[in-house]
């Protein structure tokens, strides 16, 4: 569909008809505004203008109409492209006449001269441009059922040859329209598509739309085709893409889930509730859509995402929808459904994506990670909107959340949710009667068909009469058993007992016939059990399922697969996947409970799981391959069903010891994402197995450490803390998981700043691990180089080099040369001689550790990189500065190709970058590349990570150089708020230097008592922490020699 396509719409008003102000067309203008923008939107229309801008508004002659159409055909025909001709006005029909178009200066009494002659002249201009392939007439004017009427009997048909498509529509027949309603209701149609229309907006569907919606006049449509008076779809002469249907603009159509949700609403027939039921939903922020399995709750849902289904009374105020979420136990407990409700947000609601990255930088992940998720990736960024009509978000089937455990931390987490979002956001949920809902929840149970819904449905189904009798008269009241029941001939629906389990067992048996007439008839029972374990939704991969059936006695390929997929269709649903293979489910989560009826689930999930091991192996997890990324969210909750039925303990310990291993293999790159998943997998083992099993306290350690990797050391501590007295309790003093968790409790002591603590910390469990493991356990090594990295970072530099110095040798003779852990040592040896200002001997040590890394990894590996990095960093800091400055230049761009553009290293490379440009004595230019650094880290780091608070620093003391120290000082002031607080300790090296520098900006501003003061404890300080002789030491001091001798 990328055919030229040009438009031009004609509006005026009639003046001697509109002389009276309640005769006068006052919404001509904006409709005409209205229809040309959207016909002109690339979204929407896609048409060019024709003429002009596109819109020819109150033309004063019928000759400038004339020339207007006579152009448009022109520039058509010229690009061989499709002609759309819109007419908003009036119309007039003179006796024994066809049809006028009047425009303002039209007499009372209009003829050809005085108005243009519509039929007449596009049939005129349509046989002298025989070029344009596709014409389409749309005319909203009085009586404009005459100007359809002449086209059709007159011109059309002869001049409409070799497969010329001609397409009219009108807002009436041969009556009056009202007050352009049909133009406003064209454009709301385009604007907003209709979800139960295919995906392009074509005349004869936009007619039945229409005139559903028109009051007091009935639109005609009509097409052509090379003269046989129909016509083959697709062709270009559709009205406009239906935006229902565009991924980018309707949240249905983008969801994950769009195969189930959209075809469900196809033939959707709202109920006479719905307009309360959107009523309710706006005026109450937490509402639960309640009924049994079946009965329409996510097809009321849903339809509150889509204006067009709402009653117009209640479309224009109706709360706006912006994500669609389906919930399963994978879907949870991996934290895909609140990832998925971020993502539509970002995409749907205007706003949001600024909003989250403004929260990212006020909010950091260490402290984001302690957050309810919902909060954290939702809640938070909605708090930073401006106040707007109401949002709300769906939130499907919390019944199919089955796992207890998950499902009140389900609760608790939409509780967060609610206390932390605005007032103007909301969420809608569906469940069923027998799940226990919060009392501040408003319920409303889904609305019971009546006959007229039903019959309407059936007959948009196309229902044959006899079979809808049947089913109306059994009055089910369950809209997923009716929707079977349509596809019965009316003898079959007789014959299907109560219940949706007496009717998949009537509609699988033709089904199972045809199978059988294929030889297949082995295979369907298998297929069905597989796609029921996998879940609601569309998740599973068709090779998988080829795999999975195959060992439960199915078909064992792809082609095999196909065959019963295409005999269930309109059971299961099937969407295609960018790797090439599609993705597959149960249309219903109905089908599911059916299936666990008849077979045994179980042996669904066991297939599962076997075939994952075959084809997506743990051990090679490759998040890029859709059987992979299908491990990576199910593959947890295929173990653990399994595991439910072990036959024993000692089966089921296995089961979860893969289960472990699964998250821990198939980690995603999100520190936060993993934390919430180990916690999550954490509380349903202890509620399963108790808190003192192995899986449990291995997963709770496993969440201490990924709440440790995003950055909440200090909570990981605590978490580490609660689980030792647990461990102590259940495993051997021995035991090399106590010493891990004592050792981690001692890392991230050190983090929170407290590094003489963690350096204590650290030789209490180097002595554990020398007697039980041996001092050449690499795990004892560890220790040893956390307990130097410590001592340096404490300000004991010489002596963290020292210990370095020491361990090296231990470290080679243990490991290989080339070993990470040996070329580390070796690179924090030359960083600490650097950072003692020790600069032509770390320069020689780093140098030498770049040549064994390149001979070791290449010249383009991360170690290399950061090799080259610390050379640049000790030529600046040596005083080699424009050496140091060439040396980043040559590096950002290996170091973006290495390690991506949002990289720390990236980050740091750029910082010293503009840090020495500074210091080469350009502050002006530095300020600005300092500006742009800042901008990057804090949408990635946020605004408190240690290296955004080196940035921030620099721009302060830029600022003040620059003669704005005022600005300079109250970024200072609350610089150094957030460093006491990240650290935890006064005299953390930052800290002190964040004194500093309010110290010399208070000189800056005249304070020079107070400068002086501050200037004394810093001296004090940095003598005490770094050494007398230390560089920052030595500026300290000299800062305040001069401001004596001044």
């Amino acid at each position: 569909m990328t055919a030229e396509r040009r438009t031009l719409v004609i509006a005026s008003h009639w003046n001697v008809r509109e002389k009276k102000e309640e005769d006068r067309l006052v919404r001509l203008e904006p409709y005409a505004h209205e229809l040309t923008e959207l016909l002109l939107d690339p979204r929407r229309g896609s048409y060019a203008p024709a003429h002009g801008d596109g819109l020819l508004l109150n033309p004063r002659t019928v000759s400038e109409v004339t020339d207007a159409v006579e152009e448009a055909f022109q520039e058509a025909q010229a690009a061989r492209a499709s002609l759309l001709l819109g007419f908003l006005g009036h119309g007039f029909h003179p006796k024994g006449g066809d049809f006028l178009f009047p425009i303002s200066s039209t007499p009372a009494a209009p003829g050809p001269e005085t108005a243009f002659d519509l039929p007449g002249e596009v049939g005129r201009l349509t046989k002298r441009y025989g070029g344009v392939p596709e014409l389409t007439l749309v005319v909203d004017g009085c009586f404009s059922g005459h100007a359809l009427r002449a086209a059709a009997e007159g011109w059309l048909r002869s001049a409409m040859q070799a497969g010329r498509a001609v397409e009219v529509l009108t807002s009436s027949n041969d009556r009056v329209s009202y007050d352009l309603q049909f133009s406003r209701i064209l454009t709301r149609l385009v604007r907003h598509g209709d979800i139960r229309l295919e995906p392009f907006l074509e005349t004869k569907a936009v007619r039945l739309r229409v005139q559903t919606l028109l009051r007091r006049q009935i639109p005609q449509a009509v097409s052509f085709n090379g003269g046989t008076g129909s016509r083959q779809a697709p062709s270009e002469a559709w009205i406009a893409r239906n935006v229902a249907h565009d991924d980018k603009l309707s949240v249905l159509a983008g969801s994950p889930d769009q195969q189930v949700l959209v075809p469900a609403l196809r033939h959707f027939q709202p109920p006479a509730e719905l307009a309360r039921i959107a009523r309710l939903v706006r005026l109450n922020r937490f509402v639960a859509v309640v009924g049994a399995m079946g009965t329409g709750k996510t097809t009321i849902a849903t339809a509150l995402v889509r204006p067009e289904l709402l009653p117009e009374d209640e479309a224009d105020t109706a709360a706006t929808v912006c994500a669609v979420v389906r919930l399963s136990d994978a879907a949870w407990t991996s934290g895909t459904a609140v990832q998925q409700m971020a993502r539509q947000l970002r995409r749907y609601l205007p706003g949001f994506d600024t909003a989250r990255t403004a929260y990212r930088i006020r909010v950091p992940q260490a402290q984001r990670t302690l957050l309810p998720s919902t909060v954290a990736e939702v809640a938070g960024p909605l708090g930073l909107m401006e106040a707007r009509k109401p949002v709300r978000v769906v939130v499907d089937g919390l019944d199919q959340v089955k796992d207890p455990t998950s499902r009140a931390a389900l609760f608790t987490e939409l509780a967060a949710l609610r206390d932390a979002a605005p007032e103007w956001f909301g969420v809608v949920t569906t469940v069923q009667e027998w799940v226990a809902l919060p009392e501040d929840w408003h319920q409303l149970p889904v609305p019971v068909p009546d006959n007229r819904n039903v019959r309407a449905y059936l007959r948009a189904r196309r229902v044959p009469e006899d079979a809808q009798q049947v089913i109306l008269a059994r009055r089910d009241e369950n809209w997923q058993l009716t929707t079977v029941l349509a596809n019965f001939g009316p003898s079959e629906a007789c014959e299907v007992g109560e219940g949706l389990a007496d009717a998949y067992d009537k509609a699988l048996v033709p089904l199972r016939n045809q199978a059988s007439s294929h030889g297949a008839s082995a295979w369907f029972d298998p297929v069905l059990l597989v796609v029921a374990a996998s879940g609601p939704g569309m998740t599973l991969p068709r090779p998988l399922l080829a795999r999975a059936a195959g060992e439960l006695g199915g078909p064992a390929d792809e082609e095999a697969v196909g065959l019963v997929l295409r005999l269930l269709d309109g059971l299961m649903v099937r969407s295609p996947d960018p790797s090439g293979t599609e993705l597959l489910g149960v249309y219903h989560p109905s089908l599911v409970e059916y299936v666990a009826e008849e077979q045994d689930l179980v042996e669904g999930h066991r297939s599962l799981c076997d075939a994952l091991e075959t084809m997506a192996p743990m051990e090679q997890h490759t998040p890029d391959d859709p059987l992979h990324r299908y491990a990576e969210l199910a593959e947890p909750e295929h173990l653990w069903q399994v595991a439910l039925a072990a036959p024993d303990k000692n089966a089921a310990a296995a089961l979860y010891e893969r289960l472990l291993a699964s998250l821990e293999l198939r980690a995603t790159p999100e520190a936060t994402v993993n934390r919430a998943r180990w916690a999550s997998w954490a509380a349903r083992l202890g509620e399963r197995q108790g808190a003192d099993a192995p899986a449990t306290l291995r997963a709770r350690a496993r969440t201490a450490y990924w709440t440790s990797k995003s950055g909440a050391y200090g909570r990981a501590r605590e978490l580490y803390r609660e689980l030792l007295p647990d461990q102590l309790r259940v495993l051997d003093a021995g035991d090399p998981e106590l010493l891990e968790t004592r050792s981690r409790i001692a890392y991230a002591t050190g983090e929170t700043g407290d590094f003489a603590e963690a350096v204590a910390l650290h030789r209490e469990v180097l002595a554990d691990q020398e007697r039980l493991l041996g001092p050449d356990d690499p795990r004892t090594l560890n220790t040893r180089h956390h307990i130097a990295y410590w001592t340096g970072r404490g300000g004991a530099r010489g002596e963290g080099l020292r210990l370095h110095e020491e361990l090296l040798p231990d470290l080679e003779r243990a490991l290989s040369p080339t070993d990470v852990a040996v070329l580390e040592e070796r690179h924090y040896i030359a960083y600490w001689h650097g950072m003692l200002g020790r600069y032509d001997q770390a320069l020689e040590l780093h140098a030498e550790l770049l040549r064994d890394r390149i001979e070791a990894f290449g010249e383009e590996h991360e170690q290399v990189v950061f090799s080259r990095m610390n050379i640049c960093k000790f030529l600046g800091e040596s005083g080699r500065l424009q050496e140091a400055l060439d040396g980043y230049g040559e590096l950002l761009p290996l170091v973006t190709r290495v390690r991506g553009a949002y990289h720390p290293n990236t980050f740091l490379v750029r910082l010293n970058t503009a840090r020495f440009t500074w210091e080469l004595g350009d502050a002006t230019g530095a300020l600005p590349l300092h500006e742009e650094v800042l901008r990057d880290q804090r949408e990635v780091l946020g605004d408190t990570h240690p290296a955004v608070m080196i940035t921030r620093y620099n721009i302060a003391m830029l600022k003040a150089e620059l003669g704005d120290p005022v600005t300079a000082l109250t970024e200072l002031d609350v610089l150094l708020e957030q460093r006491l607080a990240r650290y935890a300790n006064p005299e953390h090296p930052e800290v002190i230097t964040t004194r500093f520098g309010r110290a010399r900006t208070l000189a800056r501003l005249g304070e020079v008592e107070s400068a002086v003061a501050l200037l004394r404890e810093v001296v004090a300080d940095r003598a005490r922490v770094l050494g007398e002789e230390h560089r920052d030491t030595r500026e300290a001091r000299e800062e305040l020699n001069g401001l004596l001798g001044g």
